[in-house]
């Protein structure tokens, strides 16, 4: 392993490095989609990488964006989503639709050289990018992506706070949230920003997702079905769980079943 760090080094210092190949595989809980896994190599590069960049440009991020940041996290967000919910009557639930393979690597390059001015760095940024191929679309699975991804949608959070001076707002990667006590406010908010969302990242707004809920009637985030007082495991989380618990048993069973038989046939005389 130290001849490959050793050799990894080297490659990264006189700019020959270049990543290798995923390994793709296909999940489809909680929906259907594709991870990439890159090389080890190039993971152990992924990770040196982020550990440099992320601290300073983290300090660029909104407060409350929560996904794949040091302090942050599903239940922070949770906690603040109540929180915001408490404080108002209704809320505006936004969604990319397919985030991930819709980001366009012209757009994430340019993002990354308003936080990073090191053209080494940025060399082999470019090339963790180019690897995904094509000129769209970042592999689900890799530390990077999940990083890019938040670079990509802090334009976003930008825009909502800054420009659109929205009080209410909180972000865990693609999923959003906008909260106000006038329902009109909240359609206005997602009108622009299925814009924005078009015309300064090319992104679209998943519509059938990105609606205005009532507070008092309760809304679903990261899993959990949130209400003024109280909240509880999203109806899909617990029917999933029983699901995944179903086939643990039934795979128990069959298992009991087939070293039993063996058992038999090994006392068989025949």
């Amino acid at each position: 392993m130290e001849e490959e760090i050793e050799k990894l080094q080297m490659e990264l210092c006189n700019g020959t490095y270049s990543p290798g190949g995923y390994r793709v595989f296909r999940i489809f809980d909680p929906k259907e989609r594709d991870i990439s896994v890159a090389p080890f190599r190039d993971r152990v590069v992924h990770h040196a990488i982020h550990d440099v960049i992320e601290l300073d440009i983290d300090k660029k991020f909104i407060f409350d964006s929560y996904a794949c940041r040091r302090g942050k996290g599903t239940h922070a967000a949770v906690d603040r989503a109540q929180k915001f919910l408490r404080a108002t009557k209704y809320c505006l639930h936004g969604d990319i639709k397919k985030y991930f393979p819709s980001l366009e690597h012209c757009v994430l390059k340019r993002l990354l050289r308003r936080y990073i001015k090191d053209m080494d760095v940025l060399n082999v940024l470019d090339r963790i990018i180019d690897q995904a191929g094509g000129n769209i679309g970042v592999p689900i699975g890799n530390l990077t992506s999940q990083f890019f991804a938040n670079v990509y949608l802090h334009e976003l959070d930008r825009y909502v706070k800054h420009e659109l001076k929205c009080r209410y707002y909180l972000r865990y990667m693609d999923d959003f949230l906008v909260f106000a006590d006038d329902r009109s406010y909240l359609f206005d908010m997602r009108l622009k920003i299925k814009g924005f969302l078009v015309e300064r990242l090319n992104l679209i707004l998943h519509e059938s997702k990105s609606q205005v809920f009532k507070n008092v009637n309760g809304i679903t985030f990261l899993g959990f079905r949130l209400f003024e007082k109280r909240r509880r495991l999203a109806s899909s989380n617990v029917n999933r769980v029983r699901q995944r618990i179903k086939g643990w048993m039934l795979s128990k069973q069959a298992s009991k079943q087939a070293s039993k038989q063996a058992s038999k046939q090994a006392l068989s005389p025949y």
